[in-house]
């Protein structure tokens, strides 16, 4: 119980969001958030007609429930193009059977629309235990939920699939039940500015929240190779470059880098020898297609959402791993304290002996709470 007034008014002013702040967190319309509140998804704590009151908390929560998706609550978009010139035809066609456009993202790479919670698991690819994700560039949600994906539009350059997805946002119905304002063309050019570009129809104003892609390097000279599976009901990110050196600066650059994959990390599981990693499955195939040698993950963190980014580590060899600071870096780095009082002290055990003397996982956790870290994306530190 708070006694102190000041301790109290801290408190509130900590903890409490206006409507306009959770709307511009979430990236939602003023009718969405009515929506969520309506549905108890997103409750109010004080409902006032000078304006809501929503608990951070209760936000945070909602963001968690959100990224955490499973095989079973996958969103299924009632349309879909055919990736053909065709579109065009399409989309009246669709367009005249949803309601009003609210919100419309576009995506220069696939894996941002994942990261975002819009794909389907490619039943047909699948490598081990590894599926493969599809996912759309362009997507346009109604005022009732449905939403519409397509392939022929993207984001992030000036080319033929930015072009697209200008032509078809100026193409949405300005007549009738379903009618939209038009979007400025101010807004319109960031699409071929930035990778990640999201509207929201706010009352009768569009906003914009465009982004850059934490992909972007992928292609590139300065890349930061990672793809994108499905693993047991949860989204994986694999680190695709094999590292060197007992410092692991790779790995260390990979999860610098791709943190916000993993914004809250709860647990970590760490596998001694890759034979006890690869009976969990904890390895990519594709690699040993090519080189009769996958690249194995040894080191799994897991965040809060339920994700997990998986990590290779240059400690295959017999010889005793003379430099264990890297490891616990990257730990340190995700905010586990690794010390005689934290973990365990068998893990600082395994560090003084050779690796292979041991073989069962070592496993770790710390409290999602205590630890603030780059959730920056969502506006929300934990």
């Amino acid at each position: 119980m708070i006694k102190d007034q000041n301790t109290f008014k801290l408190f509130l002013k900590n903890n409490l969001l206006y409507a306009s702040e959770v709307t511009k967190i979430l990236e939602i319309s003023r009718s969405t958030l009515s929506l969520l509140k309506k549905n108890g998804e997103l409750p109010a704590v004080i409902e006032s007609a000078s304006g809501d009151l929503f608990l951070k908390q209760d936000v945070r929560a909602y963001l968690d429930r959100k990224n955490k998706l499973t095989s079973t609550n996958l969103p299924t978009p009632k349309f879909h193009d055919s990736k053909t010139e065709l579109y065009r035809d399409e989309l009246q066609q669709n367009l005249a059977k949803m309601g009003r456009i609210e919100t419309i993202h576009a995506y220069f790479d696939q894996y941002d629309a994942i990261i975002d919670g819009f794909y389907f698991i490619d039943d047909d690819k699948q490598l081990g235990a590894l599926k493969w994700l599809q996912a759309p560039r362009l997507i346009l949600i109604d005022e009732y939920g449905e939403q519409y994906w397509l392939h022929c539009g993207t984001a992030g350059y000036i080319g033929g699939g930015s072009r697209r997805t200008e032509e078809i946002l100026q193409s949405l119905p300005s007549e009738g039940p379903a009618a939209v304002p038009e979007i400025p063309g101010e807004l319109i050019e960031l699409i071929f500015k930035h990778h990640i570009v999201k509207f929201v129809l706010d009352g009768f104003e569009w906003r914009c929240y465009p982004k850059q892609s934490m992909f972007l390097t992928r292609n590139l000279k300065e890349k930061v190779p990672a793809s994108l599976y499905w693993y047991n009901d949860h989204l994986v990110l694999l680190q695709m470059t094999t590292p060197y050196g007992e410092d692991n600066e790779d790995t260390m650059q990979m999860l610098k880098h791709y943190s916000e994959f993993v914004p809250n990390p709860v647990s970590f599981i760490f596998y001694p020898n890759v034979e006890e990693a690869m009976k969990v499955d904890r390895f990519n195939p594709t690699d040993s297609q090519i080189f009769n040698s996958p690249e194995v993950y040894q080191l799994i963190i897991k965040d809060i959402s339920g994700r997990e980014l998986w990590l290779a580590l240059d400690i295959y060899s017999q010889s005793p791993f003379h430099k264990p600071q890297s490891l616990k870096a990257l730990l340190e780095y995700c905010g586990f304290n690794v010390n005689e009082q934290g973990i365990s002290g068998r893990f600082i055990e395994w560090l003084k002996v050779r690796i292979s003397n041991n073989t069962e996982p070592i496993q770790g956790t710390r409290d999602p709470v205590a630890f603030t870290h780059k959730a920056i994306r969502y506006g929300i530190k934990y």
